[in-house]
């Protein structure tokens, strides 16, 4: 019998550094490991650009090449703004929408953006067979928009186990670890502020994420860090690689993610399996993500109940031997990326049931 296949399509580079880009290279690493023969299309990056190259085609160039009777998984971001283009190819191929969160939920929209964003993934969603979520809080939604529950399955972000974390070096200041694109979502403003109220505490902060996706937000906030005399003490690195961040995280005293929004938080969880204590938002499926496991939570855009967070955090930071039994604990509470795959098999199978005959 011939192995399983899966058609995936992504919006630009799969390895881009962020959350979605990150859990959909693992889905595929994943399921090419268990035996499923997976291709990956890229779409343009910029959807009102209208150039294309061999590496980056149009949704539309990317459905026409696919052949009848083929599943296909969509990344949120590569289909939610275009059901006119699935819509020709639902009676032929399975579509599959893989959403991490939804469209209208980012930072920035004005109220009539958001309304035409919903308006448009929720017709693209009537095209598809069915919706995998990164989230129950993500599935929930959809329900409450009238998406059938039996076409939606959850498949949470899986972690990669690592040993609990060392804590800074002796005699050096403690250190905040942000891991996040620095987009208006993420609060990283709110962040700023939070600390320029605790300027009298000793600690470092450490900001890494894409520096590239919202130059304007960027600027404002780089102004802001040089206005509160805080340059010196807040580090933004932009986009680093794997064995970077695992550095960080190993010598961070705590993780802290200020999002206004997140439809799971796959960093929040990183930093929960490494014994690192977390101060966070009650935004989105943030508290969902979280349930069980110890983290300060706050709400979204709050400074001052962020600063006095962190603050307490700092006082009451955990030594190496309570650091690993956190993480233990934690990581015995989150899946293996291993085990996502496998449960992202499941959900694809049962939504495609006949899909082993393709």
């Amino acid at each position: 019998m011939s192995s399983p296949s899966l058609q995936f399509v992504v919006k630009g580079d799969l390895e881009q550094r962020t959350g979605g880009y990150i859990y959909d290279a693992h889905i595929i690493r994943g399921l090419e490991n268990l035996g499923w023969t997976i291709s990956v299309h890229s779409t343009s990056p910029d959807s009102a650009n209208s150039k294309e190259t061999d590496a980056h085609l149009g949704l539309e160039d990317i459905l026409n090449s696919i052949e009848d009777g083929q599943t296909v998984i969509l990344d949120g971001l590569a289909m939610g703004q275009h059901p006119d283009q699935l819509g020709p190819h639902s009676h032929r191929l399975k579509l599959i929408s893989l959403m991490h969160h939804p469209l209208f939920e980012e930072t920035g929209y004005s109220e009539s953006e958001k309304a035409r964003l919903l308006e448009l993934e929720m017709k693209a969603l009537t095209t598809c067979t069915g919706v995998i979520t990164t989230s129950q809080f993500t599935a929930k939604q959809l329900r409450g928009l009238n998406v059938a529950k039996k076409i939606v399955k959850t498949v949470i972000p899986g972690t990669d186990q690592p040993p609990s974390t060392k804590g800074p070096q002796r005699n050096t200041p403690h250190r905040l670890l942000c891991v996040a694109s620095i987009i208006p979502r993420k609060g990283l403003d709110v962040l700023v502020d939070a600390l320029d109220k605790i300027q009298h505490l000793e600690w470092e902060c450490i900001c890494a994420g894409d520096l590239d996706r919202s130059p304007d937000y960027v600027s404002k906030l780089l102004n802001s860090v040089a206005e509160k005399h805080l340059s010196n003490r807040i580090l933004f690195t932009g986009e680093c690689s794997n064995s970077t961040i695992a550095k960080l995280y190993d010598l961070s005293t705590i993780f802290v993610l200020p999002s206004l929004y997140e439809g799971y938080g796959m960093a929040l969880t990183e930093a929960a399996v490494r014994g690192l204590p977390v101060i966070s938002t009650t935004g989105g499926a943030i508290p969902h993500t979280l349930k069980g496991t110890p983290a300060f939570l706050v709400p979204p855009g709050n400074s001052t109940c962020l600063a006095d967070a962190i603050e307490t955090a700092l006082n009451n930071r955990p030594d190496s031997d309570l650091r690993l039994i956190k993480g233990q604990e934690a990581q015995s509470r989150f899946p293996t990326w291993k085990q996502t795959a496998r449960h992202f098999e499941d959900a694809v199978t049962a939504l495609v049931p006949d899909i082993r005959k393709q």
